[in-house]
Order: C-alpha cells, then structure tokens, then sequence
C-alpha cells in the first residue's frame, strides 16, 4: 500500500484508493509506504526531524511509531510505517497522522509539523483463542524532558519482609542524581559485609537519596539480600552470559551498558544461550537502546503469576529503562519507562527454583566493554 502526503493541504492520499490496512489481529505483515516533498512548512528540513506516526485503533487506544527509515529522493522523501499487532487490535476504522519535530541538543522542540488526520479500515478476523493487546507501546517517546520520579508498585516490593532493603525507584532515582556512567563503579559509595542491607542514610529536600549506609539485619527478618555477581566486560562482547552459585528466588539487578549498534537489549534467566520464543522469555529489556548508554534496574521473583489461559505458570520481571540522549542517533532520548515482561516456565529451564544463570544480548552490533552487570538476590 502506498500514500503520499500534500505538504499545502496537509493531506494523506492513498494511491492506490485502498484504504484497508489489513484484518483484526494481524501483526508485523503490512508495510505503508510514504512519500512526502523533504522541504514544508517554514523551510522545514524532514531529514533532519525526528518522525513518527501517531495512531488510535478501532479501540480507540493511542500511541506512535518512531520512522527510521527516511531516505532523501531529489526534492522528496520516502519511509515506511510497519503496523504492530496494535494498529490491528480491533475491527473498525485506525486514525493516523504524520508528525515531525525538530529537537535541539537539550531536547527542546523547536518546530513540530503535522498532517490532517486519515483514515483507514481495519476489517473483521477471528481468533481461536482469547487474544491479548500487547502490553507495551510501539514506540517510546524517543525525546522526553526527565521524568521526576519512575514509580515501582508495592506488588513486587511487598513480598520483601526487610523494609531496610531499597526498592529499585531508590536505587534508580541515586542512579540519576549522581549520574553515574556506563562502566563506573555503582557500589554507591557503601562498603558492606554479605548478610548485611542497604539503608538510605540522607535524602534532598525532594526526598531524593544522597547517602547510603550498610547495616545489619534486624531481628525477625527472614529474607537476606547478597550480592550475586559483579561483571564488567573488557573488549565488546556480543553476549554476556553468568552462572550463580545456586538458585535466587528474588533479585534485583542493574545492567549499565553502551552498544556498537541501535537495536534491543535482552536479558534471559536460566538459559545458556538466546532461547526461542524470545519475545516472551526475557525478564528485562530496554525495548528501544541505542547506539549510546542505557541502563535497566530490575525486579524478579520465582513465585508465579496466574497465566492469562490457566495453562501454565507465568513468571514477572519488572524493569525501569533510560536511554542517554544522543543527537545523531534517530531512536536516542532521555526516557524512564516501567515495563512488566512476562516469561512462561516452558521457556526458561527450572524457573520455579529460582534463576540460577542470565543471559545478556543485544540485537544489534555488540555490548561494548567497560559495560557492567550488577545482581543482588534472596536464595531460594
């Protein structure tokens, strides 16, 4: 399917006047291909804009898909949107437009350039089985202003009796005020003996952490936090895989890491190497790393959560992401993101007794040395 876009009246024009996208529940199998004159508006330069398309579904759900595939032809320019499992998500009519902004190097918008809204039909399928909406967005804001705070719930924090242990958002927001690095060391300026907790000494007038200080378990505490591991990669690695010494039916982990090449950033428990089913066996992710730092904080527990089809057990992996912002790279921004990733037991091998391994990867290009892997765990 082809459109073009008319940069006076702001209008998408389909070619080929088929203005059906596909059937309800269809995923990752149409292209949309666009063309639209490189120059608008006020001498607007689209090659060098961050573009996106910006979507409701038949559901009337919203969200965007971040174009990376701009090429300049003369005066013209071509991209593609290919449609998600959300675009399709429900039969009805999808409403989109094209958005592009220019960005300067604080993350300032400077000009934003839209088109009219259009439409196309989505038509009527039929699933055998229950289906499930994706849980995550398409595409991140690729350019946001800091978020103050990223707030992890209490449902994973409240299966810990030791109150003294930091949540993830802690360790997350001291991450952020002393802006640690990739390959820095993240010990938090605390020095402690196994068996001991990390208690937040100080906090800013913002209630933010400005010191840490170890201290022993109090009595009655019946989950004890040890570092599991410490990794720094010295030469760029296209995977980083760690085993344990036992199984951890908690942890919480921090992967501080810089990549040779845009693409996504996995990590697997319990497995030797990639494993099938990737899309629904990883326990943190960073959906939109770049070329450039990313950092995941990350929470994981083996008891299980009920799997939405009864038929198995489902385990949950909660994570928060930031991307450093980086000018020349299309995908970078600042962002904090909260993800719930979700992992059947028929993916990663003797879950229910805890992680014993996990497995570091990177869709593109490699992870570059000096990159760090950080875990702390409760055995199991």
């Amino acid at each position: 399917m082809k459109c073009t876009i008319d940069s006076n009246t702001r209008e998408i024009i389909f070619l080929d006047n088929s203005e059906c996208f596909g059937v309800e529940f269809d995923k990752n199998t149409q292209r949309i291909e666009f063309s639209c004159p490189k120059i608008v508006g006020d001498n607007l330069d689209l090659t060098k804009c961050i573009c996106r398309i910006n979507y409701m579904n038949a559901k009337g759900c919203r969200d965007s898909y971040l174009i990376d595939d701009i090429l300049a032809d003369g005066d013209n320019i071509t991209f593609t949107w290919k449609l998600k499992g959300k675009v399709t998500a429900g039969r009805g009519n999808c409403l989109f437009i094209f958005c592009a902004r220019q960005v300067n190097e604080n993350g300032v918008i400077e000009k934003e350039w839209n088109t009219t809204v259009a439409k196309a039909s989505i038509k009527r399928g039929l699933e055998t089985n229950s289906h499930i909406e994706e849980k995550y967005s398409d595409i991140l804001e690729s350019i946001l202003l800091k978020i103050n705070s990223v707030s992890l719930t209490t449902e994973v924090n409240s299966e810990s009796t030791n109150k003294n242990v930091p949540t993830a958002k802690a360790v997350y927001d001291a991450l952020q005020d002393i802006n640690i690095p990739s390959g820095t060391d993240i010990s938090l300026g605390v020095t402690a003996t196994v068996g001991q907790t990390i208690r937040v000494k100080a906090v800013d007038a913002d209630g933010k952490p400005t010191a840490w200080e170890a201290v022993d378990m109090a009595a009655g505490d019946t989950e004890v936090w040890e570092k599991v591991c410490q990794v720094t990669t010295t030469e760029d690695v296209s995977f980083i895989y760690q085993p344990f010494d036992g199984y951890y039916k908690k942890i919480r982990a921090i992967f501080l890491g810089e990549s040779t090449a845009a693409g996504q950033v996995w990590i697997y428990p319990n497995t030797e190497t990639q494993p099938g089913g990737r899309d629904m066996a990883y326990i943190f992710n960073a959906p939109y790393a770049n070329t450039g730092k990313y950092t995941i904080i990350g929470e994981f527990s083996s008891s299980p959560y009920p799997a939405y089809d009864s038929a198995d057990n489902w385990y949950r992996g909660r994570c928060s992401i930031s991307r450093d912002w980086r000018p020349q790279c299309l995908h970078a921004g600042w962002g904090d993101s909260l993800f719930d990733n979700y992992v059947a037991n028929t993916y990663a091998k003797d879950i229910a007794q805890g992680i014993k391994s996990l497995y570091w990867t990177h869709s593109g290009g490699e992870i570059k040395a000096g990159a760090q892997m950080v875990v702390y765990g409760v055995k199991a």
